[in-house]
């Protein structure tokens, strides 16, 4: 690791993304609870690599279903954007959530490429946001004072209470899934140009040739 001048003449650490296999949710890194994760021949909205599905896999009236990875940097007191591009499947809303410390949780429709609903239990959504990515898919992002931890639900579509995402009392009683690309996490308030990362150190190039 180390660190360079961004664009805005600010020191930052490089690799900035702090998700490690940010392209591949069924790497060991990420814990699944009541999920599964699925190879597929969809291409990704920014590149040539194909996305994968997240799937629930119990059908229950109230239960849970989500992935996570813990960030060893920052140690959870620095604020950070996470970011996952999303695309509908059989359901059609996604979730972030912190189910641990600082939570907090948000929900994302799909369909409408709108913020459904947020809940602010022990943290602090400072923002979130949809847009546009092309071909279906979206980018959702939420802004945290502090996290250590970012969880992805799928969520079905009778799903809008974000506070569920932090319990036990989701509706999965019919299965589903939805497609996820490109997780990453920066500090600060800030989307940053998406940076693939696997279990190496992945440091963007400077180029020095022009001064």
């Amino acid at each position: 690791t180390g660190t360079r001048v961004n664009e805005d003449y600010l020191i930052e650490d490089v690799p900035y993304n702090l998700y490690n296999r940010s392209e591949d949710f069924s790497h060991g890194g990420y814990s699944k609870f009541q999920a599964s994760i699925a190879d597929t021949t969809i291409q990704s909205p920014i590149s040539s690599s194909f996305v994968q599905s997240i799937s629930s896999t119990v059908s229950s009236s109230s239960t849970f279903s989500f992935i996570n990875q813990n960030l060893s940097n920052p140690d959870g007191q620095v604020m950070t954007t996470f970011s996952v591009y999303a695309k509908k499947g059989t359901y059609n809303r996604l979730g972030f959530s912190n189910r641990s410390n600082n939570t907090f949780g948000v929900i994302y429709d799909l369909d409408s490429g709108t913020v459904v609903n947020e809940n602010n239990g022990t943290g602090q959504i400072l923002a979130s946001s949809i847009q546009s990515a092309g071909n279906g898919f979206y980018l959702c992002s939420v802004t945290l004072e502090k996290s250590n931890q970012y969880n992805i639900h799928p969520v079905p579509s009778d799903v809008s209470s974000a506070s569920q995402l932090r319990g036990n009392s989701m509706n999965y009683s019919t299965l589903g899934n939805i497609l996820i690309f490109g997780a990453q996490a920066v500090k600060g308030s800030k989307l940053k140009p998406y940076l693939k990362t696997t279990d190496r150190l992945d440091i963007p190039r400077i180029d020095y040739t022009n001064g």
